[in-house]
């Protein structure tokens, strides 16, 4: 009678395991079908990782239960986390690949496709996950964005006034909107929408006469910077508090996270 219960306890424990795998699977393959083209008329890379986060928390709880003794709980809990795993670095890739796809950097050219609907998605995507398990790839990506910023763009403004040179720098800008980015790659973009370029010019041509005041010219050189500012905040960070915050501490606001530090 007590061995009866004692197998019917063991039952239960080996039921509830299987049932927390069994989900933890089914949220699994809901996700990969999402975030998969070839699988979804509708991919839906946000809900996509969403299902993923609920699929770890799943396996989370069937990893504190008691699984069958003969050592299979782990066998299949460990195939069931790999394949999470695995998700995750293809949401992961494809949110950072969205990113760089409509955020184009270059010495003289800033250029943008930014809407809800591809960068907003990538935003979504990386700062769940850095909620849930505090994956840096969002962190990273800014702050790479962030020292290309200052190196390519502020810092030639800066540099100026530092070295003490006898003429000013006055680069001129010009705000565009278009339909293209420049290709890199196969683009993975479902959604199309109007690109916004910002563009200045540092050739030398922009070197004239020094102001008569060093007030003067550092005003130009700080209008410069705040237009680029105000652009990357709406068109790139779409005026999210968190991720304006993150950057404008990397450029100005945080001693040991400035742009030489990084």
């Amino acid at each position: 009678s007590q061995d009866i219960e004692e197998e019917s306890k063991q039952l239960r424990k080996n039921i509830r395991f299987l049932k927390q795998c069994s989900l933890g699977r089914a949220l699994l393959d809901q996700s990969i079908t999402l975030s998969t083209q070839a699988l979804s008329t509708e991919p839906d890379l946000v809900q996509a990782t969403d299902l993923l986060v609920q699929s770890r928390q799943a396996l989370s709880k069937a990893s504190e239960l008691e699984g069958p003794a003969d050592g299979t709980s782990e066998a299949i809990l460990n195939d069931v986390q790999a394949a999470v795993r695995r998700q995750k670095v293809e949401i992961v890739a494809k949110a950072t690949s969205i990113w760089h796809e409509c955020v184009q950097l270059s010495p003289n050219t800033l250029s943008v496709r930014a809407s809800a609907e591809n960068i907003g998605v990538a935003y979504d995507v990386l700062e769940t996950l850095e909620k849930e398990d505090s994956s840096p790839v969002l962190e990273l990506t800014l702050r790479k964005f962030t020292r290309n910023l200052y190196s390519q763009v502020f810092e030639p403004c800066i540099r100026q006034h530092i070295d003490g040179q006898q003429h000013t720098f006055v680069p001129t800008l010009h705000e565009t909107e278009g339909s293209a980015l420049p290709a890199i790659g196969e683009s993975n973009l479902r959604s199309k929408g109007p690109v916004r370029r910002l563009e200045w010019n540092f050739d030398n041509h922009n070197y004239q006469a020094a102001p008569a005041s060093k007030v003067t010219s550092w005003k130009e050189t700080l209008e410069f910077m705040q237009r680029i500012i105000v652009f990357v905040s709406e068109r790139v960070l779409l005026q999210r508090d968190t991720l304006c915050e993150f950057v404008g501490l990397r450029l100005f606001g945080k001693p040991n996270a400035m742009p030489q530090a990084l």
